[in-house]
């Protein structure tokens, strides 16, 4: 029996990023993006006293869901075990998020829906599972980063 050249073993053992890892990456990237700049917007407002309970509740969800994404995004790019658990608990949080910033605080603040904050819940949410279901279910997923 010949026995395997090293770059066989090598090309073996050292999975790369596969496409649907990459786009997972990028969704987070962009939504590391997104949340600082409502972040951002919401600091005036906490720092000058003017802030109601809306805006401190939206800060203080969308601070927790910014450090999932950035814990996510550096266990993710190190291959660690712990970036699929981490990426599923960030999905919860963000999706938490949506449902306070596009519905509950929309009727409790506002006294109402409108169709466009629905379908903009619906949209997020629908991407959120997409990725959570990706994450939980992919055999690719799981080379990556359990090994």
């Amino acid at each position: 029996m010949a026995k395997r050249s090293k770059q066989t073993r090598k090309k073996k053992t050292e999975k790369g990023f596969g496409i649907g890892a990459i786009l997972v990456l990028a969704v987070f990237i962009i939504s590391i993006i997104s949340s600082l700049l409502l972040l951002w917007q919401r600091i005036p407002l906490i720092i000058g006293l003017q802030a109601t309970i809306g805006v401190w509740v939206s800060f203080v969800l969308l601070l927790i869901y910014f450090v999932f994404l950035l814990m996510s995004v550096y266990l993710m790019t190190l291959k660690r075990r712990s970036a699929i658990k981490m990426s599923l608990n960030t999905i919860v949080a963000g999706v938490v998020f949506i449902i306070w910033y596009d519905i509950i605080g929309i009727v409790i603040f506002y006294g109402g829906l409108d169709v466009t904050r629905l379908l903009e819940f619906f949209i997020n949410a629908g991407i959120s599972l997409v990725i959570f279901f990706y994450i939980k279910n992919s055999k690719r997923v799981k080379e990556i980063f359990v090994g």
